[in-house]
Formats: C-alpha cells, structure tokens, sequence
C-alpha cells in the first residue's frame, strides 16, 4: 500500500513540475505584460518581435523589446548585462550543451554589444540582434517562450 501511494505521489509531483511554468517563464511573461501595456501592445506582437529578431523600425515595437530586457535584468543603466543574461541559460536551455553554447554566444556578444547606449529602445534590438546572429552561428535553437 505504501508502495502504491508513493508511485502516485511521485507521479503527482511530476505532472504539477511539468504543468507548471518555469521560472525564466513566468517572469518573461510577467515582463511581456507590463511592456505590451506600457507601449499600447498585444502580447503576441511582443512575442512575434523577439521570436523574429527583425529589427523594427516601429518605435513601440524597439521599445517593448528593450523594455521586456530591461524587465528581466539584462539591461542595467542603458548597458547589456551580460552575467545577467548568461545566468537565466539554465532555465532556458534543457541541456548542458544548449547552456554552454548559450554561455558561447553570450560571450560573443560582450565583444559586440559593450558600452552605455543613447537609449534603452535601440539597446534592445542591438542586444536581440547580437543574440540572433550569434546563436545562429553556433546553431543554438532559440528557447521556447510559447505561452499556451
């Protein structure tokens, strides 16, 4: 009987773990929210801006992704926050491999993207792009961010 109740709580906890959103999710979605309101957005337009890394010329667009960076730590004082962004890789990343290359393409960016911007909506995109460029260099598939 024991035996049983263990298995099923064992079970348990693995489908809550698994139906429960991480929390590198949670707080980009809680980062998605307040920007979409604060730059008169739908989520999905946030989401379709940072999952297609093509820099906008729409002004809400570039800052809604500085924003949701700003939100989520990577960007202090209009400067990229690399160790910022490098420590959210394990939440993001489901292997060892996907983190170390994650980690590869973070240092790239140092060397690219380093130094005080004019403002926090082109940090954003130059920030994104560097991500972009560099992941696609190492073959590095972007994180799932879907939110259904």
């Amino acid at each position: 009987m024991n035996a049983v109740f263990c298995v099923t709580t064992l079970l348990a906890v693995i489908y809550l773990s698994e139906a429960m959103p991480s929390k590198y999710k949670q707080e980009l979605m809680s980062s998605i929210t307040d920007c979409m309101k604060k730059y008169g957005m739908g989520k999905d337009e946030v989401v379709a801006v940072m999952r297609s890394f093509i820099p906008s010329e729409d002004t809400e667009k570039k800052c809604a992704v500085g924003c949701v960076m700003e939100k989520l730590g990577y960007i202090k004082d209009l400067t990229m926050d690399w160790e910022a962004v490098k420590s959210d890789h394990p939440s993001k990343y489901d292997t060892p491999d996907k983190v170390e290359k994650a980690n590869k393409v973070a240092d790239a960016c140092v060397k690219i993207v380093s130094g005080k911007e004019a403002d926090l909506c082109t940090l954003g995109l130059k920030g994104l792009a560097c991500l972009h460029d560099q992941s696609q260099k190492l073959q590095l598939p972007i994180p799932d961010f879907s939110f259904e």
